[in-house]
């Protein structure tokens, strides 16, 4: 694995953090549901989690595609 593969680059750390937010908004205000969370913790425990395991799934695909 070449070392400069590990890294992520803007646009990858921009949608990763994009996602993260989006989550944790639709999370907090979610009408059916009595959310008694705060925003922080949401996006702490719940937002920062899913934008990273996207991020990877999303670079994952990436790399197989460009592998055929």
């Amino acid at each position: 694995m070449n070392r400069k593969e590990c890294y992520l680059n803007f646009y990858q750390a921009l949608f990763i953090l994009m996602a993260s937010w989006l989550y944790t908004l639709l999370t907090y205000y979610m009408p059916f549901d009595v959310n008694t969370y705060s925003l922080c913790e949401i996006y702490t425990f719940q937002g920062v989690p899913f934008g990273l395991i996207l991020g990877v799934v999303l670079n994952y695909y990436d790399k197989r595609k460009k592998e055929r």
